[in-house]
């Protein structure tokens, strides 16, 4: 028997080394409460099995991101403190009144409890929670939640506002308000939330509080300080025309050569500007109203067209004339001709498409688009069908209006019998009804309330709003500002945070501006509205663009700090002098030919090279200026 057993180890010790198959190497299910384990594993398995090997395992659940658990079978909790990565959590259900395991977990800041039998919030005490939400849990007061809440002092600058962030949110609903409305005030009278973000807006340097209140109760007050603002920029006034101005977005005129996205347009006293980075550009003069409209096609597909109506009468649609004959007004993609038509554009695969138009139109009803009056005297609603390409047309069965207002969708008409009607278009089809009748006027007020006046001098509410939109800004009405924010998101891309690249700007009843950006708060006098922001890719600045009341434009470079007036003036008319330097020379034919070509920005005496006084610059006047230098 030695023998072959000998053989035998002398062969294994001979043979080639043969493979060593490892254990079963397949994941253990993370140590925790089974009933817990079973729960998720049911519920939540698509987002905690990460590796798709139906296990949760210990690695896998330091990884977790968000949980949501049902506490009903649940008998220990202690393990929650192994989610370290876990920044929402969702509890539900169950017996469990001691959570202190929470401040574990690191990473938490959003908590929802639902059905939670807890009796106290001490166990939030040590938790830096964002957001917090407890739902179906009427053993736990308003005022234990707002004991809870961190409420904190604000420090501000006269003119400009601050966010009053109070966390976590979601927990208690409160009321804020602030003691000395000549100091500061809240965007409206005050905030009654749950965790939501308050404006507060600093009127003059000074210090006040604001309270905290659960109901009648006052559970806490802080300090709001408001800084003095430095003063404003107070440039010489220019004589300069101040007629309407309109604010919208441009594609056909202002396209972003790289994305073909629509930029910033302004219509001011005639002329349609253009803004793109640091360039200002006359897109067209003689301009007598302005539309950029976005329509969207049968065929699903957006449309977008900027529409001109020149003072001549022209109607301009992406640059071509597509209305046979001079036009009165333009509404939308709508236009009134002298003959009385009423012409629409309707949005094709390809391009617009001029309606059928319909014979009886006089004028729009001001302030309320969708509605004419025609020459009979009658007001009239339309709207286009995309599939007939037709105008539809619909009796109100009102006469003219002799005033009309509109909030939103409703939009009121008084005619000349006094009646007051309200067509509410937020239905389906719109719903007809008199308000009132022996009415004498019907109005916004300046603290934004909708009133009409009856014959006999009684006034009553219709609406009240804390705001109403005028072009690009809102007249928040108690303060009394037009107010509105710029947003440039370009600004992220060089380290600047969300929260500081929107940029609210405020027009006081003075009519001197102030923002707020980072450290800055700059301010000018005179202003009128703000227009856009834009950005200069090459010197990495944002742009913020205003009109004063002097006609002027001006910007603010936010990283030079710098105003700018964006167009000089001419202090004497001097034909072909575009730079305004009070004298023709070859320079000026050289700015018209960039000009021309694209290639300059706007021109600051456009006017005096428009020699063949046709209200644009052409290559006719181009030729002229050639023709004066030769002299």
């Amino acid at each position: 028997m030695k023998r072959p057993i000998a053989f035998l180890l002398a062969m294994a010790l001979c043979a080639p080394a043969m493979p060593v198959f490892a254990a079963d190497t397949a994941a253990s299910p993370a140590d925790i409460d089974a009933a817990a384990y079973t729960y998720l594993m049911e519920h939540s398995s698509w987002t905690l099995d990460t590796d798709k090997d139906k296990v949760i395992s210990e690695s896998e659940l330091a990884e977790a991101t968000h949980v949501f658990l049902e506490l009903t079978d649940v008998q220990d909790i202690t393990w929650l403190k192994k989610l370290k990565k876990c920044y929402q959590l969702n509890l539900t259900g169950g017996t469990f009144t001691d959570f202190s395991v929470l401040a574990d977990m690191p990473a938490l800041s959003f908590l929802q409890m639902d059905n939670i039998p807890v009796t106290d919030l001490a166990f939030l005490d040590g938790l830096n929670l964002e957001s917090c939400f407890l739902e179906n849990m009427p053993q736990i007061t308003e005022e234990m939640r707002a004991e809870k809440t961190k409420f904190p002092d604000l420090t501000l600058t006269a003119g400009t506002d601050a966010v009053l962030s109070y966390y976590p949110r979601g927990l208690a609903e409160v009321t804020l308000m602030i003691a000395d409305n000549e100091i500061a005030q809240f965007f409206g009278t005050g905030i009654t939330t749950r965790g939501n973000d308050g404006r507060v807006y600093g009127l003059k340097a000074g210090e006040t509080t604001y309270s905290v209140s659960v109901g009648d109760k006052v559970i806490a007050e802080k300090k709001i300080t408001v800084k003095e603002a430095p003063a404003a920029f107070d440039p010489a006034l220019q004589d300069r025309q101040t007629g309407e101005f309109s604010m919208q977005q441009s594609y056909y005129y202002n396209p972003d050569p790289k994305t073909g996205n629509s930029g910033s347009a302004a219509l001011i006293d005639g002329t349609l500007y253009t803004f793109r980075g640091s360039r200002i550009t006359a897109a067209e003069t003689g301009v007598k109203q302005y539309e950029c409209v976005d329509l969207r096609s049968s065929g699903g597909k957006y449309i977008s067209g900027d529409i001109v109506l020149k003072e001549n009468g022209t109607v301009l649609v992406n640059g071509e004339k597509m209305i046979p004959e001079k036009c009165k007004e333009i509404c939308k993609q709508y236009a009134i001709g002298e003959s009385g038509k009423l012409y629409g554009l309707i949005p094709l695969e390809t391009g617009f498409q001029l309606s059928t138009p319909v014979s009886d139109a006089a004028y729009f009803v001001p302030d309320c688009p969708g509605l004419y009056v025609t020459a009979s005297g009658s007001v009239r609603h339309y709207s286009y069908n995309s599939t007939s390409a037709k105008i539809f047309i619909e009796n109100t069965n009102i006469g003219a209006p002799t005033k009309s207002a509109a909030s939103d969708q409703k939009y009121y008409l008084l005619d000349k019998s006094g009646t007051l009607y309200l067509l509410d278009f937020s239905k389906s089809p719109f719903e007809k009804s008199v308000v009132a009748k022996q009415v004498a006027d019907v109005y916004w007020t300046d603290i934004n309330t909708l009133e009409y006046k009856s014959l006999d001098g009684t006034v009553t509410l219709l609406e009240q709003v804390h705001y109403i939109m005028l072009g690009l800004n809102m007249h928040w009405g108690a303060l009394n500002l037009d107010a509105s924010s710029f947003y440039l998101h370009e600004l992220q891309a060089d380290g600047i945070e969300e929260t500081a690249a929107v940029i609210s700007y405020f027009i006081d009843r003075k009519h001197e501006l102030r923002f707020r950006f980072l450290d800055d708060t700059p301010g000018l006098t005179h202003v009128k509205a703000g227009i856009c922001s834009t950005y200069d890719a090459e010197t990495k600045s944002g742009l913020l663009w205003f009109l004063r009341e002097d006609g002027s434009i001006w910007y603010y470079d936010l990283q030079k700090k710098e105003w700018h007036d964006a167009v000089q003036p001419t202090a004497e008319h001097v034909a072909g002098d575009l730079n305004g330097d009070g004298v023709l020379t070859a320079a000026d034919a050289v700015l018209l030919c960039r000009y021309l070509s694209c290639d300059a920005a706007a021109l600051p005496n456009w006017h005096n090279a428009d020699l063949d006084k046709n209200g644009i610059l052409t290559a006719s006047d181009l030729t002229l200026l050639k023709r004066l230098l030769m002299k």
